[in-house]
């Protein structure tokens, strides 16, 4: 054993998971994820609202004592991106109000026994007097959770992969236009989609904050030159509709084509 964490219960299953699943603890998030890699799994990734229920009902009042438990939520890599430790983007995350906090210090997640997320520092093995206990996953991944893992669905061609970090790319990427591709995968088949290179497809980006698109065409402004078809159209559009096109043209700024 990779650490003396304590095996509390396991291995458990539920409906609808292709794994299998232990309490352990008290413990930190590292003597957490040692224990879960020497039983071949990992911290908890919560899938659903319902994978969430049962694994509380579970192990949420374990023995009549009430857990709460790390799960594999951090953003220890990167400030403010919380991903799950399987690498997915958290499609379920039910944050108590007012979390994650701004503390750099509180890069992990655990979850009370009503089922609420709280970001906590990792190397302790409490929050104020609140013993941590830790969820282990252990299986193939089935971020998508249709039943198959996802190193068959890549294989099969189920899924795409294109970054080859072997986690299907609808786990990793939201979908911000709703077109059923991951953002992430047009950006990368078709670059000219994130102009600016911010990893924001520039439709979502100008529907967000229109103030970056004043003429409206979801390209955000600073990707357009200030050719005459581009200056003028967004001068136009920022003018009043009443005033006729004549007046506009003959206003106090003078264009210059060509020269």
């Amino acid at each position: 054993m990779a650490s003396d964490v304590e095996i509390l219960d396991g291995p458990r299953q539920i409906p609808g998971s292709i794994n299998d699943y232990y309490l352990i603890g008290p413990c930190n998030v590292p003597d957490a994820e040692k224990t879960a890699a020497s039983l071949g799994g990992r911290l908890w990734a919560i899938g659903s609202f319902d994978e969430r229920n049962y694994l509380l009902d579970l192990f949420g009042n374990f023995d009549g004592t009430p857990r709460s438990v790390w799960t594999g939520l951090s953003d220890e890599v990167e400030e403010g991106d919380w991903r799950w430790s399987t690498g997915e983007i958290p499609s379920y995350t039910p944050w108590f109000p007012n979390r994650p906090t701004v503390d750099t210090a509180r890069n992990n997640a655990y979850m009370t026994p009503g089922g609420l997320l709280f970001d906590a520092d990792g190397s302790r093995a409490t929050d104020d007097e609140t013993p941590l206990y830790a969820i282990v996953e252990i299986g193939d991944v089935d971020c998508n959770g249709n039943g198959v893992p996802d190193s068959l669905d890549i294989d099969d061609q189920e899924s795409e992969d294109l970054d080859g970090d072997g986690v299907p790319d609808e786990c990793q990427s939201e979908d911000c236009t709703g077109n059923g591709v991951p953002d992430q995968v047009e950006i990368l088949t078709t670059p000219w989609l994130d102009c600016d290179g911010d990893g924001v497809l520039d439709a979502c980006a100008a529907l967000e904050n229109p103030e970056i698109d004043c003429n409206g065409n979801l390209i955000a402004d600073v990707c357009e030159g200030p050719d005459s078809r581009g200056f003028l159209g967004t001068y136009y559009t920022n003018q009043s509709l009443s005033t006729e096109i004549v007046s506009r043209i003959q206003d106090e700024i003078n264009f210059t084509i060509g020269g």
